[in-house]
């Protein structure tokens, strides 16, 4: 893939037309949504009159995750919403997904195929108190072979790792009792006297700028965003185990060429993650229950082990739950606490495919973070129905029968 950066809206536009007259159509454009002169959203308002240079779709990076603006993001044919700071892995996942949806059936090029890493005999920390997002991990490092042992939370983490040897941590950020980062620095005390270094990568649905800086400072030595998807955790697995062979094939995804070209209108680094679940190329917005992720989950479907029937009923059975606690914490105006509850039902949410449920929760924890109590009554309600709608929808889903 051959990037082209440029500093503007109006540069960009410049670009597209062009690479228009050279017969090279950009078939991607990453386009920032705040830019001095004209933002993102102006922008799309000119690119209808291109149209025709654009073979392609539009990806937007953001730090705004605000469900109105989401949606006039989508309203205006973005296929693909990101928030800031993103990952590269969750940066790359995207691309990969846009470009192979735009591949004509008869192109030529050879996919290259993603494959699921053999880690027999390699044993995995998975630190993770959220119990949704604790089977959906296990489901995925499952596929891999690996010894997998869970704690849930940084002070059984430390303890693990002070009596066991491993081979990799994936540690929460926010838990109870101890949280990520505190454990990950007493567990660079232990070591640092037998000179040791056991990975840790840092895991969050929730990041904000200077996360990573916090993770890489606490000693971490990557960081994953929440929901995790097979594709970003492959990536991360291949980096840290480079030598470990290839069980089956997961998918296709394009492979790189000079004819695909990338449009990057950003003036800021990417460097940490935090995607949107946002990926309906329908309708182009914000769905109540994302089907294409529920698919995902079912093919780690496996006896014994990961059920996406028990992870449903699960969701249902804590959803009353999430809604009337957020209420009460809303009342006492338990700021911390609200924000917590928020941000495990909005993880909840994602990990299911609840976009449009994860999204108010996202407001609910951004205004608790700030202490704005106003107006968060209205919020915990929409929540409490979007909540309702996916119960409904999971209680009848063809996976529950």
């Amino acid at each position: 893939m051959e990037p082209v950066l440029v500093e503007s809206a109006r540069e960009g536009l410049d670009a597209i037309s062009r690479a228009k007259e050279q017969g090279k159509p950009f078939q991607l454009i990453l386009l920032d949504a705040m830019m001095p002169e004209m933002n993102g959203l102006d922008f799309l308002l000119e690119l209808p009159a291109s149209r025709e240079v654009v073979a392609s779709t539009v990806m937007m990076l953001s730090s705004v995750d605000e469900v109105e603006f989401v949606q006039s993001v989508r309203d205006r044919g973005v296929r693909v919403y990101l928030r800031k700071p993103v990952l590269q892995v969750d940066l790359l996942d995207a691309i990969f997904s846009i470009i192979g949806s735009v591949e004509s059936p008869t192109d030529p090029l050879a996919a290259a195929k993603i494959e699921t890493l053999d880690l027999l005999g390699k044993r995995i920390l998975l630190v993770e108190d959220n119990a949704i997002n604790q089977k959906v991990a296990l489901g995925l490092l499952a596929e891999t072979n690996c010894v997998c042992k869970t704690a849930v939370n940084g002070e059984e983490a430390v303890q693990c790792v002070r009596d066991e040897t491993f081979d990799l941590v994936l540690m929460d950020l926010q838990m109870p009792v101890m949280g990520g980062l505190e454990a990950t620095q007493h567990i660079r005390t232990l070591e640092a006297p037998q000179h040791k270094h056991v990975p840790i990568v840092g895991l969050t649905a929730s990041a904000m700028q200077g996360t990573r800086e916090q993770c890489l400072t606490a000693g971490m030595d990557e960081y994953l965003a929440k929901p995790i998807k097979r594709t970003s955790l492959h990536r991360l697995l291949r980096h840290f185990f480079p030598t470990a062979s290839s069980i089956s094939d997961l998918g296709d995804v394009a492979d790189d060429t000079d004819t695909q070209k990338l449009v990057v209108l950003d003036e800021e680094t990417l460097d940490e993650p935090h995607t949107s679940d946002a990926t309906d190329t329908d309708a182009q917005k914000l769905v109540m229950l994302d089907e294409d992720t529920l698919d995902e989950l079912h093919t780690l479907d496996a006896p014994g082990g990961f059920s996406l029937r028990e992870v449903m009923e699960l969701f249902i059975d804590q959803s009353d739950h999430f809604v009337e606690e957020m209420r009460q914490l809303l009342a006492d105006q338990q700021g911390p606490e609200l924000r917590r509850s928020a941000h495990t039902f909005k993880a909840n949410g994602r990990d299911l495919g609840a976009q449009r449920l994860a999204a108010v929760c996202q407001q609910i924890e951004d205004c608790a973070r700030e202490g704005q109590f106003e107006g968060l009554d209205a919020l915990i309600d929409e929540a409490e129905r979007e909540a309702n709608a996916v119960c409904d929808a999971l209680r009848t889903h063809r996976y529950m029968l």
